[in-house]
C-alpha cells in the first residue's frame, strides 16, 4: 500500500513537470533596408559615433524553428551602434515574421573590427537569443552565433546559427 502510494505521488508530481522539445536551425539573412533615426558625434575621440537605426533583413533560412518555416521572411530589427571610425559594438532587438504570421523574437549582439585601409566590408560575428515568439513559438528559448560581413553604410550580410528548447506545455 505504501508503495503504491509513493509511485502516486511520483507520477503526480512529474505530470506537472512540462516536456520540452528540443532543435537545432542554421541560415542566413542580409540587410534589406537600414535608416538612422538619430546619430550623435560623440567627440571624445575622432570618428565617435551613437546610431540608432532600424530596418528590415530578409531571411533565408531552409531549417524550421519550432516547426515553423522562416524562408524567405522579413524580420522588423532595431539596432543600437556604439563605433569609432565604424568599428565596435552594435546591439539589437529583432522580430522575425514568418510567412504563416508567426513571430520570433531575437535578441542580438556582434563587433565590427576596424576597416582596413582601401577596404569597404569587415567581418564580423556575435551572438544571439531568440526570447520567445507568437502562437505556436511562445515558449521558445535558444541562442546561438552570428557571422557577416559588413560594409561602411551598414549593409550586412550574415550567417547564423543556434539551437533551441520549446516547452509543450
Amino acid at each position: 500500500m505504501r508503495c503504491v502510494a509513493i509511485l502516486g505521488i511520483v507520477l503526480l508530481a512529474s505530470a506537472g513537470v512540462s516536456a520540452a522539445e528540443r532543435g537545432a536551425a542554421a541560415g542566413s539573412g542580409s540587410a534589406l533596408q537600414l535608416d538612422a533615426l538619430s546619430k550623435l558625434d560623440v567627440g571624445d575621440v575622432a570618428g565617435h559615433e551613437l546610431v540608432q537605426s532600424v530596418g528590415e533583413d530578409e531571411l533565408k533560412t531552409p531549417d524550421r524553428i519550432g516547426g515553423v518555416s522562416f524562408e524567405g521572411a522579413k524580420a522588423k530589427v532595431f539596432r543600437q551602434s556604439d563605433l569609432v571610425d565604424g568599428a565596435g559594438m552594435i546591439r539589437g532587438y529583432a522580430t522575425w515574421a514568418a510567412p504563416t504570421g508567426e513571430k520570433l523574437f531575437v535578441i542580438f549582439g556582434y563587433t565590427v573590427p576596424p576597416f582596413p585601409a582601401g577596404k569597404d566590408s569587415v567581418p564580423f560575428e556575435g551572438t544571439f537569443e531568440w526570447a520567445g515568439g507568437t502562437g505556436s513559438l511562445q515558449k521558445i528559448a535558444g541562442k546561438g552565433t552570428i557571422e557577416g560581413e559588413i560594409s561602411r553604410r551598414g549593409e550586412a550580410r550574415y550567417r547564423w546559427a543556434g539551437s533551441y528548447e520549446q516547452a509543450t506545455q
